[in-house]
Protein backbone atom coordinates (compact mmCIF):
# COMPACT_ATOMS: atom_id res chain seq x y z
CA UNK A 1 0.00 0.00 0.00
CA UNK A 2 0.96 3.48 -0.76
CA UNK A 3 0.43 6.19 1.50
CA UNK A 4 -0.60 10.26 0.26
CA UNK A 5 -1.06 13.63 1.36
CA UNK A 6 -2.43 16.59 0.57
CA UNK A 7 -1.19 19.55 2.69
CA UNK A 8 -2.62 22.97 2.02
CA UNK A 9 -5.02 25.77 1.71
CA UNK A 10 -6.96 27.67 -0.74
CA UNK A 11 -8.61 27.36 -4.01
CA UNK A 12 -6.20 24.81 -5.83
CA UNK A 13 -6.01 22.99 -2.76
CA UNK A 14 -9.65 22.60 -2.57
CA UNK A 15 -9.71 21.71 -6.81
CA UNK A 16 -6.74 18.86 -6.32
CA UNK A 17 -8.84 17.04 -3.51
CA UNK A 18 -12.43 17.31 -5.18
CA UNK A 19 -10.68 16.02 -8.52
CA UNK A 20 -9.17 13.09 -6.11
CA UNK A 21 -12.56 12.54 -4.63
CA UNK A 22 -14.28 11.99 -8.01
CA UNK A 23 -15.64 15.62 -8.38
CA UNK A 24 -17.20 15.98 -4.61
CA UNK A 25 -15.87 17.04 -1.50
CA UNK A 26 -17.12 15.45 1.68
CA UNK A 27 -20.19 17.32 3.55
CA UNK A 28 -17.69 18.77 6.56
CA UNK A 29 -15.15 20.35 4.11
CA UNK A 30 -16.28 23.43 5.32
CA UNK A 31 -14.60 23.27 8.42
CA UNK A 32 -11.47 23.65 6.36
CA UNK A 33 -9.64 20.67 6.47
CA UNK A 34 -5.91 21.33 6.54
CA UNK A 35 -4.89 17.50 4.84
CA UNK A 36 -6.21 14.96 2.73
CA UNK A 37 -4.78 11.45 3.77
CA UNK A 38 -4.71 8.66 0.67
CA UNK A 39 -3.95 5.40 0.98
CA UNK A 40 -3.76 3.26 -2.15
CA UNK A 41 -4.36 -0.21 -1.66
CA UNK A 42 -4.72 -3.45 -3.89
CA UNK A 43 -8.06 -2.96 -5.70
CA UNK A 44 -11.38 -1.25 -4.40
CA UNK A 45 -8.79 -0.80 -0.99
CA UNK A 46 -8.58 2.51 -0.68
CA UNK A 47 -9.33 4.52 2.10
CA UNK A 48 -9.41 8.46 2.13
CA UNK A 49 -9.68 10.51 5.36
CA UNK A 50 -9.72 14.45 5.72
CA UNK A 51 -7.92 15.28 8.88
CA UNK A 52 -8.04 19.39 10.34
CA UNK A 53 -4.46 19.46 10.66
CA UNK A 54 -2.17 23.17 10.97
CA UNK A 55 0.89 22.87 9.48
CA UNK A 56 2.55 23.36 12.92
CA UNK A 57 1.08 20.01 13.86
CA UNK A 58 3.21 18.80 11.71
CA UNK A 59 6.25 20.03 13.48
CA UNK A 60 5.00 18.15 16.53
CA UNK A 61 3.66 14.88 15.17
CA UNK A 62 6.37 14.05 12.85
CA UNK A 63 6.44 10.46 13.51
CA UNK A 64 3.07 9.93 12.18
CA UNK A 65 3.89 11.66 8.91
CA UNK A 66 6.67 8.89 7.78
CA UNK A 67 4.15 6.48 6.48
CA UNK A 68 3.72 9.19 3.31
CA UNK A 69 5.06 7.93 -0.10
CA UNK A 70 4.02 11.57 -1.63
CA UNK A 71 3.27 14.18 -0.91
CA UNK A 72 1.18 17.61 -2.20
CA UNK A 73 2.10 21.06 -0.44
CA UNK A 74 -0.43 23.54 -0.82
CA UNK A 75 1.27 26.53 1.15
CA UNK A 76 -0.18 30.40 1.64
CA UNK A 77 3.32 31.41 1.17
CA UNK A 78 6.84 30.17 -0.32
CA UNK A 79 8.34 30.44 3.39
CA UNK A 80 6.06 28.20 4.59
CA UNK A 81 6.64 25.54 2.06
CA UNK A 82 10.08 25.56 2.03
CA UNK A 83 9.87 24.99 4.98
CA UNK A 84 7.22 21.90 4.76
CA UNK A 85 9.61 21.12 1.67
CA UNK A 86 12.91 20.67 4.53
CA UNK A 87 10.80 18.50 6.70
CA UNK A 88 9.18 15.99 4.72
CA UNK A 89 12.51 15.94 2.76
CA UNK A 90 14.26 14.72 6.31
CA UNK A 91 11.78 12.22 6.99
CA UNK A 92 13.20 10.62 4.18
CA UNK A 93 9.40 11.30 1.61
CA UNK A 94 10.30 9.31 -1.93
CA UNK A 95 8.18 12.24 -3.59
CA UNK A 96 7.33 15.81 -2.90
CA UNK A 97 5.70 18.07 -5.00
CA UNK A 98 4.78 21.69 -3.94
CA UNK A 99 2.23 23.79 -5.68
CA UNK A 100 2.66 27.21 -4.85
Amino acid sequence: MKHYLVMGKGEAFTSFVQTLCCDSLPAFWGRNPGAFSLTAGPGDKTIQRFLPISFDECYRDQESLLRYHSVYLFPDEWAEGRDLLTLFKQLGTCRIFVIV
